[in-house]
């Protein structure tokens, strides 16, 4: 997941905040089921080794590992928290 947010952020930060993402929409899970509840979601664990083609203001197609094409709507990230991890 970091080396998704290194590239995400490398290629699209500005286009993303320029485009009203916030750190929740990037970011985001559900406090309790982080792994499991897509729809509050972030799209940078959303990524899985995927990486984006395409950014607009609601929406971001993933180019897939599987080489399938995907689309995400940014999340309805009321009650989500910012993904956290421990820094050593």
């Amino acid at each position: 997941m970091i080396a998704d947010a290194e590239s995400f952020l490398t290629t699209w930060a500005a286009a993303a905040d320029r485009l009203g993402w916030t750190t929740l929409d990037l970011f985001g899970v559900h406090p309790v089921a982080p792994a499991s509840r897509f729809d509050v979601m972030g799209l940078i664990p959303m990524l899985r080794g995927g990486t984006v083609s395409a950014l607009t203001e609601q929406f971001a197609a993933i180019q897939c590992v599987s080489g399938a094409g995907q689309s995400f709507r940014r999340p309805n990230n009321s009650g989500a928290v910012l993904l956290a991890g421990e820094l050593k």
